[in-house]
């Protein structure tokens, strides 16, 4: 004889072991073939968005108790927190690896401004990476404007810490550069971890610190005259 489960009438199991759910909307019984729970959360998920009775019930949209977003379960929130503060990070895509990313972002405002600038002085920055968003963007007083500022750190950075430097592009530049300065290659910088390559000083920085949690390249004191 085959056993017939009584709650969602498949073969195989029993009531005890039936991992069936029943839709709130509709009150469907929602069973995969191979009574898996996971399975039947994400039939559960495909129904909702099928079933007629069930978009027009507002209690059936589930919302997790973790970071109160809809459309996932507890189990499955991918929700970061910030330690400091607490924080909570979430996507409306409830994506783990755009959460982190918020963390990360966030966790430079719980730093201390104590990073000094080489050129010009001033200790208002909270990485290295201000830093150099400062010099590159033309903010500092002794590198002003933007072009300039990227062609100091280019040239200093080329110079002073060349493992920084994406080779197979500048060293094919070195004619542009002595015609041009301020000349700066696309992909000039090169991160020594996973190769990636940057446009800007800043871009290789901020990578350096989100994604391999190391502190990044700072420039040292410069000499405007030749770096």
């Amino acid at each position: 004889m085959v056993l017939l489960c009584a709650i969602c009438q498949r073969p195989g199991h029993e009531e005890s072991q039936c991992e069936a759910l029943i839709c709130p909307g509709c009150e469907r019984v929602i069973q995969s073939s191979h009574n898996s729970l996971s399975g039947n959360f994400n039939n559960l998920r495909a129904h909702k968005q099928a079933c007629v009775a069930c978009n027009y019930n507002s209690d059936f949209v589930v919302t997790c108790g973790i970071c109160d977003h809809k459309g996932h379960a507890d189990w499955e929130c991918n929700a970061v927190f910030c330690t400091v503060c607490h924080t909570i990070f979430q996507t409306r895509a409830n994506n783990s690896r755009n959460n982190e990313n918020m963390r990360q972002q966030h966790m430079q405002t719980h730093l201390s401004r104590t990073v000094t600038c080489p050129l010009c002085r001033q200790s208002r920055f909270r990485s290295a990476a201000g830093v150099a968003s400062h010099v590159e963007g033309g903010f500092c007083s002794c590198v002003p404007g933007r072009t300039n500022g990227e062609a100091a750190v280019y040239q200093f950075v080329k110079q002073r810490m060349p493992n920084y430097i994406n080779r197979a592009i500048c060293d094919a530049n070195d004619v542009t550069d002595w015609v041009n300065p301020n000349y700066v290659p696309a992909n000039a910088f090169q991160c020594k971890h996973c190769y990636r390559t940057f446009n800007k000083f800043t871009s290789l920085t901020q990578h350096i610190e989100a994604k391999h949690q190391r502190n990044a390249p700072q420039l040292p004191p410069m000499l405007l005259n030749g770096y």
